[in-house]
């Protein structure tokens, strides 16, 4: 009997699911410590957005005023993530740690060598260069982030050794098998400021280094181009037929997510129109809206759609639904003790002209001192965001349901809510939100 010599290849990495790693731009994917606040300034969170969500971003490293020699101690603890996918980005730190007047130079945290402005080009994409080959060797894709600079970069030499790590980068790229290179400068950098200059567009960036809310947008948008190229859809995350609407086992438990009833809901002082069954629709300051919904073709649902008006920067209109208590110490009967939920929804702007932030946000609280709020593509309100038409699809962290305090009134909250950047207007259409329970 013959005999066959069998081999179990290793399982593929899913690219769908993606771990980061860098400095304070990688950091910016989260506002808080806990990492349930996925922030608007992150380029990742915009890029998913847009993106119909399609990966599931683990858990991240990035840290604040890192070099690439800071960095390499955490390559290891990213490809423990089972990520298919690392995102990386570095390098801004070593050359704004280096000049030639006053003799700046550092000390490389690994080899110990002193790294000057001549040799910091080198020097950084070569620790780039490492991280990026372990990821690959086991079994990631990786994407790269080019360096675009820094507003601080005035010099000849800054400018050079920025240029020469960016030409290094490309070349590298160019053969490496699943190393993709993004390229955002020509998208958030000003394309003529001076031959010996960096610098952000006007309004993309607030301190001149990072992004705002905005510049953000743009190199999300970018970004998202490519990762949809290389990352294919995983599962219908939203909702796709009226039958998930509540009931089906707690697999969905907010009432009316696809605003099929379209009247019925709460308008409060300031929100005219008809407001859908369930949901609740109020301001803060003086902000005004105008409800009405829009039925889809499919004949799934309506869309909810909200023209907004704002006079002042700051001001929010909110559209939410409460999971609420029926008395002390009882979640409401849709919900239980242990279930782990997740919020969707997929919002079309449509006219942006004066849209600060419009967020998904998700929050459980058992009593006093136990809530826990998530947050999608959360931006501050002193900054301008998104300034044209698209369509966001968010997804929050997902959060699990802890046991009720005997004394309090759980409940759980669920909204969206648009933030004005002064006085004008912004208009967007809902066409869902859905609290998920996730089997796991």
């Amino acid at each position: 009997m013959a005999r066959f010599l069998t081999t179990t290849a290793p399982i593929a990495r899913n690219r769908r699911v993606v771990t980061a790693l860098g400095d304070s731009r990688i950091a910016a994917i989260y506002n808080d410590p806990s990492k349930r606040t996925k922030g608007a300034r992150s380029p990742l969170n915009w890029a998913n957005a847009l993106s119909d969500q399609r990966f599931t971003i683990v858990e991240t490293f990035g840290i604040s005023g890192d070099r690439t020699d800071q960095m390499l101690s955490r390559i290891d603890p990213a490809i423990a993530t089972g990520a298919g996918l690392l995102y990386l980005q570095g390098g801004v730190n070593n050359i704004g740690a280096v000049a030639s007047t006053g003799n700046y130079t550092y000390t490389h945290g690994v080899t110990g060598e002193v790294v000057t402005i001549d040799t910091v080009a080198a020097v950084t994409f070569r620790d780039l260069r490492t991280m990026i080959e372990k990821a690959r060797m086991a079994g990631m894709a990786v994407v790269v982030e080019q360096e675009v600079g820094s507003g601080g970069f005035n010099t000849q030499e800054k400018v050079a050794a920025t240029l020469e790590l960016r030409s290094l980068m490309a070349e590298y790229a160019e053969t490496a098998t699943d190393v993709y290179l993004h390229d955002a400068l020509p998208v958030v950098m000003q394309p003529a400021l001076s031959p010996t200059a960096l610098g952000y567009r006007a309004g993309y960036s607030y301190d001149t280094t990072h992004c705002n809310s905005r510049g953000g947008y743009r190199w999300g948008k970018s970004l998202g181009v490519l990762l949809r190229s290389i990352v294919p859809i995983s599962y219908p995350l939203l909702l796709n037929n009226a039958i998930e609407v509540f009931g089906a086992r707690r697999r969905q438990v907010l009432t009316n997510p696809l605003f099929l009833t379209a009247n019925g809901g709460t308008a409060n002082e300031g929100i005219s129109g008809t407001t859908p069954a369930g949901w609740t629709i109020s301001r803060t300051g003086s902000a005004t809206a105008n409800i009405s919904t829009s039925g889809r073709s499919d004949g799934s649902g309506n869309d909810l759609v909200i023209a907004a008006s704002y006079t002042a920067t700051g001001e929010i209109v909110t559209v939410s639904q409460a999971l609420e208590a029926p008395g002390l110490g009882m979640w409401n009967s849709r919900v239980a003790v242990g279930d782990t939920y997740e919020l969707v929804a997929q919002i079309e702007v449509t006219e942006a002209t004066n849209l600060a932030a419009i967020w998904l946000q998700s929050g459980a609280v058992a009593g006093t001192g136990s809530q826990v709020d998530c947050f999608d593509l959360f931006g501050v309100a002193n900054e301008v965001g998104m300034d044209e038409p698209g369509v966001l699809t968010l997804r929050t962290r997902p959060f699990t349901v802890a046991a009720p305090i005997t004394n309090s009134y759980p409940y759980i909250a669920c909204s969206i809510r648009a933030v004005g950047a002064g006085s004008g207007s912004c208009t967007f259409r809902i066409r869902q939100i859905a609290l998920k329970r996730r089997m796991s």
